[in-house]
């Protein structure tokens, strides 16, 4: 019975082991990233995020909140919106 077992679970991991994929490492060309326009991406890069971080985000927090976001027509997206209060507030009034 611990015999069978142990085969059983032996054949299930050599047939799981066979169906992996070998895993490579991405290969690095200088050709391709010693583009002079690259750089200015990765600061321009730096510079959006800092702004969506900065700027929009608390932007966003502020009109979303439950008495703001119909002042500034905000609508809720029950799925993925996780208000914590009172039901009535989000009760959806112009759909």
């Amino acid at each position: 019975m611990k015999a069978t077992r142990i085969l059983l679970v032996a054949g299930a991991a050599l047939c799981l082991a066979s169906f992996a994929s070998p895993v490579r490492a991405e290969s690095y060309d200088p050709d391709d990233s010693d583009h002079p326009i690259r750089y200015a991406g990765y600061a321009f890069h730096a510079v959006g995020k800092g702004i969506e971080t900065v700027v929009t985000r608390p932007i966003h927090w502020f009109v979303s909140r439950p008495k703001m976001r119909n002042v500034f027509g905000k609508v809720s997206q029950p799925r993925t919106d996780d208000y914590v209060g009172d039901a009535d507030l989000y009760q959806r009034s112009s759909y």
